[in-house]
Parts: structure tokens; sequence; C-alpha cells
């Protein structure tokens, strides 16, 4: 990894560090893949979604797909689902186009990890 990728790495965190996190989150616990479509590969969005779901009561993944998009499983409360749905749909450094999201059974994960390319 570079420097300059470093600092841009760096900057992500504290960005998704900074997010103003509503008091508590509350609901039915649900599992969700929800993809992002639009310019949201190469400007960090994997890393500022994992980021933030860390520091929510949320498990999962998120990864890149070949056609550009990124695909993210989350599981937890529905209200912290909403949460990011709506963070990453805000990010200036993004382009989001479309969100497209179904409901799946639930998974067996303890925390949230991101896939590698």
């Amino acid at each position: 990894m570079g420097r300059l990728s470093k600092w841009r790495d760096d900057y992500i965190v504290w960005h998704a560090n900074r997010a103003q996190l509503p008091p508590y989150f509350e609901g039915e616990h649900c599992t969700q893949k929800i993809r992002f479509s639009g310019r949201v590969q190469n400007v960090g969005f994997r890393l500022e979604l994992a980021t933030l779901a860390k520091r929510l009561p949320l498990t999962g993944t998120v990864y890149n797909l070949e056609n550009g998009d990124v695909e993210a499983i989350l599981q937890g409360p529905s209200t912290a689902i909403h949460y990011v749905i709506a963070h990453m749909h805000q990010l200036k450094r993004a382009k989001v186009k479309k969100i497209t999201s179904y409901e799946l059974s639930p998974i067996a994960a303890t925390k949230f990890d991101i896939t590698p390319s």
C-alpha cells in the first residue's frame, strides 16, 4: 500500500467515525442484501460502509461486483441498516444512482468484513 492510499484510507475511516449516529437503534433484527449501483468502486465505499457498520450493532460483509456495483449483506436492527443505506447514498465522493435491497435468511456472522476484490 502506497503512502497516498494510506492517507486516503485514513481519511475515509476518520470521515466514517465522525458520522453522527442516532442515540440508539431499535427495531426488529433482519438480514438484507443491498446492491449499490453508480460510481461506487475506487472511492473508498467499502471501507466507509465497513467502518460505519462496525460502529453500529451490524454484522455481515461488503464486496465489489465485476460490473462496478458494490454489494453488502447487513444483519442487525432494521433502523441501523436504514441508517447505513442513507449515509452511503449521501457520500459526496461516490455517486449512488440506484439501491436495490431484499431480505435474506439470517446468516452466521459475528463481525463485519470487507471481502477483497
